[in-house]
């Protein structure tokens, strides 16, 4: 075993890089505040997890303003159709950030569709 003295040098040290470290874990719940900015009825994200990462997906990594992608329909329409058009939103935004980015792939500046 180690002496007395590296005994108390050892746990010196250890104290000294646990000092020296910090090491936290935050839990942010993101659903509700999706929920809210969406404008859909709280607990509508819970089981809905492949449209949760999508929607992050897009605000995150693609930058993609909110509004394009809020409850836009009337405010006494069932949880289910919020849902219904969220989703679909979401889904064509994501279709069209793909086709995006294979266009910008294979050329510059071919053509200008839009869908109505």
């Amino acid at each position: 075993g180690l002496s007395p003295n590296q005994q108390a040098f050892a746990r010196e040290i250890r104290a000294m890089q646990l000092r020296s470290s910090l090491f936290a874990v935050a839990v942010v719940e993101i659903k509700p505040q999706l929920e809210v900015l969406l404008k859909l009825p709280p607990g509508s994200l819970t089981k809905e997890i492949e449209l949760t990462q999508n929607l992050i997906k897009l605000f995150v990594k693609l930058q993609v303003p909110c509004d394009l992608v809020t409850y836009d329909g009337p405010d006494d329409a069932s949880p289910a159709k919020k849902l219904k058009r969220v989703r679909k939103l979401t889904s064509a935004l994501l279709k069209m950030t793909l086709l995006d980015d294979s266009d910008s792939s294979d050329s510059s500046d071919s053509s200008d569709s839009s869908d109505s």
